[in-house]
């Protein structure tokens, strides 16, 4: 196991076994959104770096006492990593699965919604879906499902285009 799941996986557990999941998701979320240059600094004080991340984030005994130790072995660059493993966890204790909706231009709430909506309602487990914008796709859209692409982009469209006229 590596050292950001390790961390990740330790706060997971405590949360879920002491019922305070949306705290620590809550923190996990907001230690990904830190990003403080004196982190980077060998010459900041372990100490000066938990009071300064507690100057921004409210923390409890059990929080304090693990981002601690991240900050004790100068693993705050972890953080994003950390993040990721835990949100993993988060999504398989509760069959939430991801699925990558691509598409050229950016789509709005209402489309978000539509396709949100189109995808959850043919899946048996909870989807969450993450939009991403490629625009060398040209249009249309592609769907990233379990490892598995689904391409139904203008690019792709092209392609077989190209290669039939090619035989």
């Amino acid at each position: 196991m590596t050292c950001s799941k390790a961390y990740a996986t330790a706060a997971f557990q405590f949360a879920q076994t002491h019922k305070t999941l949306p705290s620590w998701l809550s923190l996990i979320e907001q230690l990904e959104k830190l990003h403080h240059q004196s982190f980077k600094n060998p010459s900041l004080k372990k100490e000066a770096i938990l009071q300064l991340i507690c100057s921004e984030i409210k923390l409890d005994p059990h929080q304090e006492k693990w981002l601690s130790l991240i900050i004790k072995q100068r693993h705050l660059y972890l953080l994003g990593r950390i993040g990721s493993a835990f949100h993993e966890h988060y999504r398989k204790a509760h069959n939430i699965t991801v699925v990558k909706v691509i598409t050229a231009h950016p789509l709005n709430t209402r489309q978000q919604t539509s396709i949100h909506k189109k995808i959850a309602g043919s899946k048996k487990e909870t989807i969450q879906p993450l939009f991403v914008v490629k625009p060398e796709i040209v249009g249309g859209i592609q769907l990233e499902y379990n490892g598995k692409l689904f391409d139904h982009s203008f690019a792709q469209i092209l392609n077989q285009l190209r290669i039939t006229h090619q035989e």
